[in-house]
């Protein structure tokens, strides 16, 4: 062996044996290497950061084992693991596939040619059960080290992996992205991707575009401050051009006083805006025409506003308007009892927007229109 092969062999062996200094099986670290190369040991460091806090002797097998131990219904990784490490012999096997209560079909069956071949079948079985989780999946800081993207590992190496990540995150958003839009009170939109951790971290939320829309390309815009603390996120589907999973912290109705930015977001892109709150639609929809918009405490599940055009004041279920004047008609001929409503119960408002009343208070000749037809009326 030349000194060349002989010293990468070294270099091979050595890492192998870190990442198994680790807690991972051998297998572990061989798939591991075939995997990451030279970043295999980063990698699989912070994979046990990822699983686990406290680290053991057999965390490894702890984290997978987790409710499916012992369970006649499933085969674990560490079960697959066993299976591999016992086919060095037959009778290993057989103990193996036993002590799992798995079927054993003719022990001459398990000759040394059938081990072998079981041996490169678990093998790719384990691989493709371990790297197809989510941690090698999902963040970016992994996708870009495996893909060739992230070369320069150093920054981040003595890290663990949430720091690493939130500091890959905080580079990618703030240093290397040009803000979509920015306000002079240093508030600005930022493309923060299809999914961005930190963003996840810091809203409390998922941290991906994920169902919020079928547009293969949806992407998440973030609204940050001058501290770079996000307060709302929403999707843009730039094929459908359409904004919609507008969100606050930890999932929350967004703020009243941040519906402006929204608002403005989906002017700046020519998109259409399909709101998840109610009276940030209705401000959409109505767009300038309408003043003083505000909630109405009534109803248990449905939400009713009151807004001005001018001096005239107007109530809306959030699909259709309709005046004061005929909300005190409708006021006037309930204590005459020209008309009867169903739910009287609860509040006026909500018995005027109630759909078995709307053809009986039609036909009276109150007046309900189409809340996208409003703005041109």
């Amino acid at each position: 062996m030349n000194f060349k092969r002989f010293f990468e062999q070294s270099l091979i062996t050595e890492s192998k044996q870190e990442i198994m200094n680790l807690g991972y099986p051998p297998i572990m670290a061989k798939l591991f290497f075939k995997r990451f190369s030279r970043n295999a040991y980063l990698i699989a460091k912070w994979y046990r950061d990822y699983r686990t806090h406290d680290p053991t002797e057999n965390w490894f097998n702890w984290v997978h084992d987790g409710l499916w131990a012992n369970s006649r219904f499933r085969i674990t990784l560490p079960d697959m693991i066993k299976l591999y490490q016992a086919t060095d012999s037959p009778e290993n096997y057989i103990k193996a596939l036993e002590k799992l209560d798995l079927s054993i079909d003719n022990k001459e069956y398990y000759n040394d040619y059938y081990l072998q071949e079981q041996r490169q079948l678990l093998e790719k079985q384990i691989e493709n059960k371990m790297f197809s989780e989510t941690f090698f999946v999902y963040y970016s800081l992994i996708n870009d080290v495996t893909s060739g993207k992230l070369r320069n590992v150093a920054p981040y190496k003595n890290l663990k992996f949430w720091e690493a990540q939130h500091k890959y995150d905080q580079k990618n958003i703030f240093q290397e992205k040009q803000p979509l839009k920015i306000y002079n009170n240093g508030f600005r939109w930022i493309d923060v991707g299809k999914k961005c951790t930190l963003v996840g971290h810091l809203m409390k939320n998922c941290g991906s575009a994920g169902v919020m829309s079928s547009d293969e390309n949806r992407t998440m815009i973030a609204l940050f401050d001058p501290e770079n603390k996000p307060h709302v996120v929403v999707t843009y589907s730039p094929n459908q051009k359409r904004i919609s999973g507008d969100e606050g912290v930890a999932s929350t109705e967004v703020k009243v006083k941040y519906h402006r930015y929204i608002l403005d977001l989906a002017q700046f892109l020519g998109a259409n805006f399909d709101a998840k709150s109610k009276s940030l639609g209705i401000k959409y929809k109505l767009k300038d025409k309408a003043t003083n918009i505000r909630k109405i405490k009534s109803g248990h599940f449905d939400q009713y506003f009151t807004f001005n055009v001018g001096p005239q004041v107007y109530y809306t279920d959030s699909h259709s308007v309709v005046s004061k004047q005929d909300l005190e008609k409708i006021k006037q001929a309930l204590a005459t009892k020209q008309i009867n409503l169903i739910n009287k119960q609860k509040s006026l408002i909500a018995m005027m927007f109630n759909y078995h009343n709307k053809e009986d208070l039609i036909r009276f000749g109150v007046n309900y229109i189409p809340i996208n037809q409003f703005q041109s009326t």
